[in-house]
């Protein structure tokens, strides 16, 4: 079977490549029309963007006509809106009018960029490109708070980044009204593919009024579709002048102080190291043209990017953490090259970073993302220094992608390399395709193979395959099949994979009803899961899973599911939980029951929980997640989460009680200046990290952080064999500024 799979993909890749070359770049123009596009009005006077919609340029433009998408759509939106979007020589303009027929009821939780927490928001997304798959989601709250969405294909899956930024202008203004917003975005910070002197975009744009949790949109997206679908977006065209390409260039300069314990020469006890460090780097950003962007980096820094959340592994496999570095941003969703379990051909947080999530120095590095012709590019090329044990590496990663047969389709191939300062080496290349069958039925198929220095070149089995056939629809019907095969000396060296030498199948089936009459449900949705894994190597069963959950939403955004779970495990090796509990090979079998409840955003005070309890391998697990957030006010916000398992295993007279917690507390004086501290406890790892830090945003571009961690060791006995730990385990503070000159 698994050959017939390798063959099948083998083979569509081939016909689908043979017909992407000998598509022309007329044909490909083709993708871009529309039934219906809507020219944008030009701005003749200046706008000022100060949060009031009040310049005479705005009333020669029309606003757009505005649907109710959610809790019911069609109805009658309870608040005006007027909603409208312009450009000149250099902007693009987007103005809203919400009113309120009682202002006191607007909801303004945060201050902080990027950090949406329930607010009423103005929204404007963007497919600057027209691909049907990636746009730009750019939101302001009635408090001035700003933040961006990178939306990555077509909005399935896990596929918005809410970690990359632009530069941009916003401003809101709250009255006896309700409350207005203006917004200008450069056009030279953002990609298109003109013709002629003429841009074709994607548009969506809309109002969330948080309290009804009511969102109304233009153009009309039934709700079968998500509303950041960028291929359901309305096509608008507005005149390009070409422009001079910008560069910016952004220096830093940070200086910092870093104490760790070290054991002294005696290994009687320990002693505190210091070194003090003065760092500067360098970004640039240069528009080669306009649809096509060169990043290069010298002494890259990422001192102020937030900790990682602390996981507790309750499973055989190894933990996913996302990548959240600006320089691995823009337009992230090129190299993009998810397969079975969610393994990644690429994953960025291989470069500049030990298996541990210790920082390796970057020295230099360069990006290219964008599009050339038909063909969407990214490329970049990343050399690390000497850290630790980590020797010099340099890193390269190639993407080329491009649609075939009709605008949803593509097909595109991905390469990677990473080659050490002693010559050792790991390459990878994958073929994908993803290709719109009929309705809203898709295929996807991809190849990727892996080699290296001990390999001593591309085998069958350092190899994976995958095919997912989904039906995309957020109502109705829906169902998706995943098969995937991943080869026993398969190694992405630039990719994450958490599982090899197996053959694993999954489908969903799943039937979401909406409720427009109730009273106060949105909908529901019966569903069921089947998963089942196989050894490669003995054809055995290695894993059977059965998962059948009712899921549902309310008309004021709270939502939930309970799922009963069928388990069977044939479970090869053994595996730790913790130092002291471990599970033993065998086979198992067991059920248990997962109930999980959402508050919405839009309350100031808010909780959800996940109550997991029955069987656990040969015991028992009773496991409670609760997550309170409570918005005093825009100014301060408190967050966390606190998660206990209690995992008896009678049979063998051993108990596992692990605790974790997450306490986030946000502030901010208005909004430029903000604090975030973040603590957490893992009972597993017996370890308490602290992560502040501070932000003063002079205006885009220009920042200063300070930036302090500290772990302290909860569990310092060593019972005699070694000097007791000391309480602090390590301790950093770190001043960074940052400039952006344009020019």
């Amino acid at each position: 079977m698994t050959n017939r799979i390798i063959l099948l993909i083998a083979s569509l890749m081939i016909i689908v490549s043979g017909q992407s070359f000998a598509q022309t770049a007329d044909d490909d123009a083709d993708f871009n029309t529309s039934p219906q596009v809507v020219r944008l009005g030009r701005l003749s006077g200046e706008i000022i963007i100060d949060g009031s919609p009040s310049e005479s340029g705005w009333s020669s433009v029309a606003p757009f006509p505005l649907t109710v998408v959610r809790p019911v759509y069609g109805a009658r939106p309870s608040q005006r809106t007027e909603i409208r979007v312009a450009y000149d020589d250099e902007y693009l303009y987007a103005s809203g009018t919400m009113y309120e027929t009682d202002p006191s009821l607007i909801r303004m939780n945060s201050l902080q960029r990027d950090v949406f927490a329930g607010d009423d928001m103005f929204q404007l997304h963007l497919d600057t490109f027209n691909d049907n798959e990636n746009s730009f989601w750019f939101w302001v709250s009635p408090a001035g708070t700003k933040g961006e969405i990178a939306v990555t294909n077509d909005g399935e899956g896990h596929s918005r980044n809410v970690s990359w930024n632009t530069y941009w202008d916003a401003a809101s203004v709250r009255n006896t009204e309700g409350w207005t917003v203006e917004m200008r975005i450069p056009l030279k910070n953002l990609q298109f593919q003109p013709s002629e002197g003429v841009a074709t975009v994607g548009l969506t744009v809309g109002r969330r009024i948080a309290r009804t949790n009511e969102l109304i949109i233009y153009p009309s997206i039934n709700p079968t579709f998500a509303h950041y679908k960028a291929s359901k977006a309305q096509d608008v065209q507005f005149e390009f002048t070409d422009q001079r390409n910008p560069i910016h260039i952004t220096p830093f300069a940070s200086s910092g102080l870093n104490s760790a314990p070290r054991l002294n020469e005696s290994r009687t006890g320990f002693e505190t190291e210091n070194d003090y460090s003065r760092d500067v780097g360098v970004d640039v950003k240069f528009n080669l043209a306009r649809n096509l962007t060169l990043d290069l980096t010298a002494n890259t820094d990422f001192a102020q990017v937030e900790a990682d959340n602390q996981q507790i592994n309750f499973t055989q496999f190894s933990l996913f953490f996302p990548e959240k570095r600006q320089f691995f941003q823009e337009r992230a969703g090129i190299f993009d090259f998810s397969m079975a379990r969610g393994s990644r051909l690429f994953h960025g947080r291989r470069i500049g970073l030990d298996n541990s999530g210790t920082p390796v120095p970057i020295l230099a590095g360069a990006k290219l993302v964008g599009r050339i012709g038909a063909w969407d590019v990214g490329a970049f090329n990343i050399q690390t220094a000497e850290s630790g044990p980590t020797g010099p590496e340099n890193f390269g990663v190639l993407r080329l992608r491009r649609k075939v047969f009709n605008p949803y389709s593509t097909v595109g191939v991905l390469t990677t390399s990473r080659l050490s300062e002693d010559g050792v080496y790991n390459a990878a290349y994958g073929l994908d395709g993803s290709f719109k069958l009929f309705g809203n039925d898709y295929l996807t198929l991809k190849w990727s193979q892996t080699s290296d220095q001990d390999s001593g070149g591309f085998r069958a089995e350092a190899s994976q395959s995958f095919l997912y056939w989904q039906r995309r629809s957020t109502t109705g019907l829906q169902y998706w099949i995943q098969l995937g095969r991943v080869g026993s000396e398969y190694n992405p060296g630039v990719g994450w994979v958490n599982q090899r030498d197996i053959t694993v199948g999954t489908s969903v089936i799943a039937y979401n009803i909406l409720t427009d009459n109730h009273s106060w449900l949105r909908s529901y949705q019966p569903s069921v899961v089947f998963i089942r894994k196989y050894r490669n190597d003995t054809g055995e069963l290695e894993r059977n899973y059965i998962g059948p959950w009712v899921e549902f939403t309310s008309k004021r955004g709270d939502s939930g599911y309970i799922e009963p779970r069928f388990y069977f495990y044939d479970q090869q090796y053994g595996f730790p939980l913790s130092k002291d509990v471990r599970i033993e090979p065998g086979k198992y079998t067991w059920t248990d029951l997962q109930i999980v409840y959402e508050m919405s955003s839009a309350r100031k005070f808010r909780a959800g929980f996940n109550v997991e309890v029955g069987g656990f391998w040969d015991g028992t697990m009773r496991k409670v997640t609760v997550g309170p957030t409570w918005n005093a006010s825009r100014f301060f916000e408190l967050g966390g989460e606190y998660q206990y398992a209690d995992l008896d295993f009678a049979d063998r007279n051993l108990n596992l009680r692990t605790h974790l917690l997450r306490l986030k507390v946000r502030a901010a004086s208005n909004n430029h200046m903000s604090l975030s501290a973040f603590v957490q406890y893992n009972s597993v790892a017996e370890v308490l990290e602290g992560n502040m830090r501070f932000r003063y945003n002079f205006t885009d571009g220009q920042d200063l952080w300070i930036v302090y961690n500290e772990g302290l060791n909860t569990q310092r006995t060593s019972h005699g064999l070694e000097p007791d730990l000391p309480l602090s385990d390590g301790r950093t503070i770190i001043f960074k500024y940052t400039h952006t000159l344009s020019i």
